[in-house]
């Protein structure tokens, strides 16, 4: 068993936008870690996002042992129970690693920053940390306020765009059919 503090729930907290920066909390339980996520190395960034989106250079990177954003984090996690993601805060990286135990659908969460600080360890079950994050992920990336800071998110001036294609106008779709599918059930699916 593991000697972690177990959780029953995540809660995820983001700043509106401001010239291309959104300040991230994450808690479980009495831990949490603090950071602020970068449009440069867009942790939102995903397969939906459209072209136009070239300020990202990172993209989607997807390596065998990591990804880059949040989005194909989630999906390893569903599809397998494991997944790391390096997110690239302009002067380090957080690495959050979703790691399986012995136990069934168990995971133990680390989150470590740059230089190896540490942030938070904790364990959860796999259904807890996928609902929790993907639900809350959603809600901010689909709500009033990235909508209303979207152009401070993209740290542009909407003028120069106000002819420029439609999907540039509001935030891309960030949800996955690969983690919706796992949590309504059908888990083969997401294999």
């Amino acid at each position: 068993m593991s000697a972690l503090e177990r959780v029953d729930h995540i809660r995820l907290f983001f700043s509106p936008p401001n010239l291309g920066w959104i300040d991230f909390r994450m808690e479980a339980g009495t831990q949490s870690a603090e950071f602020a996520l970068s449009n440069v190395c867009d942790p939102f960034y995903c397969d939906s996002a459209p072209i136009f989106a070239k300020w990202n250079w990172q993209r989607r990177v997807v390596a065998d042992d990591y990804v880059c954003d949040f989005i194909a984090w989630l999906e390893r996690i569903a599809a397998s129970g494991a997944g790391t993601i390096r997110i690239d805060i302009e002067h380090g990286d957080v690495v959050m690693v979703a790691g399986e135990t012995t136990l069934p659908d168990q995971v133990d969460v680390t989150v470590t920053g740059p230089k190896d600080q540490f942030f938070m360890s904790f364990c959860t079950t796999r259904h807890a940390l996928v609902t929790g994050f993907y639900s809350q992920l959603v809600n901010f990336w689909e709500g009033p306020v990235m909508a209303a800071g979207w152009w401070d998110w993209l740290n542009e001036d909407p003028e120069l765009y106000e002819d420029g294609p439609e999907e540039m106008q509001r935030p891309w779709s960030i949800r996955s059919d690969i983690v919706e599918r796992y949590l309504a059930g059908t888990r083969e699916a997401a294999q």
